[in-house]
């Protein structure tokens, strides 16, 4: 981050400079045009006549103008960022595309859908641990498969705890290595929010080079001859910050998501956990004997090759 900070204060000074340079030339010109505008408006008042307009004369300024203003559209101005522009908006498209995939992909329907919490807490109210074990095998859900992973190391023979500890232990073995899949799409857009402004600041580069190629080869007495290199350099590197700045929101929107939606997967287990205890100490020791329950003396070392 503190490198990313410092690329941007360095891209900063470089449009300053740019700037700088470029309205200095510009200035140059137009204070010789306004010497020559005001001895020729002297010399049209010693002169009778001069100064009226010809019948019929088309308003030049007005058009030129009118010129300039038509051509200065989107595309113009993204064709004058030169080579740099491919390689940004191909970065443009990867931010699009991978925002709608990873969107899709965090859903809470494809992590912790209400329909399954709400079965699961249903037999954890009747002590039915086997049918929610099975319910969570049959899930393709990240909260099914936590449990399918999780649920077989309950202990009935644990009547204060059922075993939560080892549980925990099981759900934290399934997060280390399930989170990480998810977790390096989103980083993505950590590379491409890194990436872009660097591919400006070369874009920027390579402007600096043509610009002082030019002054080399043309002199600098029209600024008009610079115009398009300094935009290739200021194009780039606005476009390249333009690509960071969402990418980099992206970034920390999708991470604070995935940690909700396993925060919720979390406590939707935990629930159970409380649920089914409350359940077990509420109906004293018959209930080890259920049909669907745990049954006394299962252990969960001895279950823990059968899990999935």
């Amino acid at each position: 981050m503190k490198t990313l900070i410092q690329l941007f204060q360095l891209q900063k000074r470089l449009s300053l400079l740019f700037l700088a340079f470029f309205f200095l030339f510009l200035g140059l010109p137009e204070t010789h045009v306004q010497a020559q505008e005001t001895s020729s408006g002297a010399i049209s008042e010693d002169i009778p006549g001069l100064s009226d307009e010809l019948p019929g004369t088309p308003p030049v300024a007005m058009e030129t103008q009118e010129v300039l203003e038509h051509q200065l559209t989107v595309i113009s101005l993204l064709q004058s960022g030169g080579w740099a522009m491919w390689p940004l908006g191909l970065f443009s498209i990867a931010i699009v595309a991978l925002a709608t995939f990873v969107m899709m992909m965090l859903r809470r329907s494809e992590f912790c859908p209400d329909s399954l919490s709400q079965e699961l807490k249903l037999h954890a109210e009747r002590f039915e641990l086997r049918t929610a074990l099975a319910k969570a095998e049959s899930s393709p859900t990240y909260l099914g498969r936590m449990l399918a992973r999780s649920l077989p190391y309950l202990d009935s023979d644990d009547e204060e705890t059922l075993g939560r500890e080892r549980v925990h232990e099981a759900m934290a073995e399934f997060g280390a290595r399930n989170n990480g899949r998810y977790m390096s799409w989103v980083n993505y857009f950590s590379i491409l929010a890194q990436a872009a402004p660097m591919l400006g600041l070369l874009g920027t580069v390579s402007g600096m080079i043509k610009a002082f190629s030019t002054m080399g080869r043309e002199g600098m007495g029209d600024p008009t001859l610079l115009a398009s290199n300094i935009s290739e350099a200021l194009v780039t590197t606005a476009v390249g910050l333009l690509i960071a700045v969402p990418a980099l929101l992206f970034f920390f929107i999708f991470r604070n998501r995935l940690t909700q939606l396993v925060g919720r997967c979390v406590d939707v287990t935990d629930d159970f956990l409380d649920t089914a205890l409350a359940s077990l100490q509420s109906s004293g020791s018959g209930r080890h004997f259920l049909p669907d329950g745990l049954p006394k003396g299962t252990k969960a070392s001895q279950r823990q090759g059968k899990a999935p």
